[in-house]
C-alpha cells in the first residue's frame, strides 16, 4: 500500500463523474479533514477498507441486490456510510442497510454538512 492510501479518511464509490467530483468538492469547502478518494467499483471500495477510512458514500444504484446488502454490511464494520439517493426508493433501501444517513440529489452543501456531524466524520 502506498503511503498516500494511509491517509485517506472519506471514500467515494460511484461510477458517475458528475456526483463523485462534486461531492468531493463540497467536502473540500467544508473544509473536511483527511483526504478524500473516489473509486467506480465496488471491488475498489473493498479493497480500501480496513485502512482507517471515517466515512463512505456510496452511490445507491451500487447497493442494489444481495451483492449491494454485503458491500454495506463490509463498509457499515469499518466506517460510516452515507448513501447517495436519487429517489426515495434509494432512501428506503439506505434505511434497510442501517446507513448512518442518506442524502438526495442534487448534493448541497448544508445537507452534507449535517451528514458529516451525523457520521461523526467533522473536525
Amino acid at each position: 500500500m502506498q503511503n498516500h492510501e494511509q491517509n485517506i479518511q472519506t471514500l467515494i464509490l460511484s461510477n458517475d463523474e458528475h456526483i463523485g467530483a462534486t461531492l468531493r468538492v463540497l467536502l473540500a469547502s467544508l473544509s473536511q479533514s483527511g483526504t478524500c478518494a473516489i473509486v467506480e467499483t465496488a471491488s475498489g471500495l473493498t479493497s480500501m477498507l480496513h485502512h482507517g477510512l471515517k466515512t463512505v458514500f456510496v452511490d445507491a444504484r451500487e447497493l442494489q441486490g444481495q451483492k449491494g446488502k454485503g458491500l454495506a454490511q463490509r463498509v457499515t464494520s469499518e466506517a460510516a456510510l452515507i448513501v447517495i439517493a436519487r429517489d426515495s426508493r434509494d432512501a428506503v433501501l439506505a434505511f434497510e442497510l442501517e446507513a448512518t444517513d442518506c442524502i438526495s440529489l442534487p448534493l448541497l452543501a448544508s445537507r452534507l454538512d449535517l451528514a458529516l456531524e451525523r457520521a461523526g466524520a467533522k473536525g
